[in-house]
């Protein structure tokens, strides 16, 4: 069943229910994303990163990414180019970005660094698989191109990076 999701003019399919183990599925997960579940209000991806995600932000997307496996470091801000919060990463890390912060994940060990992300709203057409980070899609190249807003409030970070 097709459904009218964020933003405008994307026609987008709910996956039906799915009952999976999460850990699994991410250590056999190869892709640097590879989306397994959209819903009306939430998107679930799993991710490989080589080197880094790349510096983003999701103007109306709340995301909470989870370490599975490896080790790496987080980067985010209220301001590209101002990154004020960093922390280091390692299995069991949960990392809750607010919709319209700018963040990076970089791989700081010497395998892949996998993730299970969760975007709400869905972020990503259903069913999308990049097999490389450099195939990108249109979503992220529109988002790192829009203007950032000069009267946005600075964000409160804890600006601690050593590990919890």
């Amino acid at each position: 069943m097709a459904l009218s999701l964020e933003p405008p003019g994307r026609r987008r399919a709910r996956s039906p229910p799915l009952v999976l183990n999460l850990g699994s599925a991410s250590d056999a997960n190869g892709n640097y994303r590879n989306v397994i579940w959209t819903g009306k209000y939430l998107q679930s991806t799993l991710m490989s990163i080589e080197d880094e995600v790349g510096l983003e932000r999701h103007p109306e997307t709340d995301q909470i990414l989870i370490v599975q496996e490896g080790r790496g470091v987080v980067k985010m801000g209220a301001r590209k180019n101002r990154l004020d919060a960093m922390r280091r990463l390692g299995v069991g890390s949960a990392i809750f970005v607010p919709m319209g912060t700018w963040h990076n994940i970089i791989n700081k060990g010497r395998g892949l660094l996998k993730l299970i992300s969760i975007y709400s709203p869905p972020h990503h057409p259903p069913g999308l698989v990049q097999r490389h980070a450099r195939e990108g899609d249109d979503d992220e190249e529109e988002e790192d191109s829009e203007e950032e807003e000069e009267d946005e409030e600075d964000g409160e970070y804890d600006e601690d990076d050593g590990d919890e």
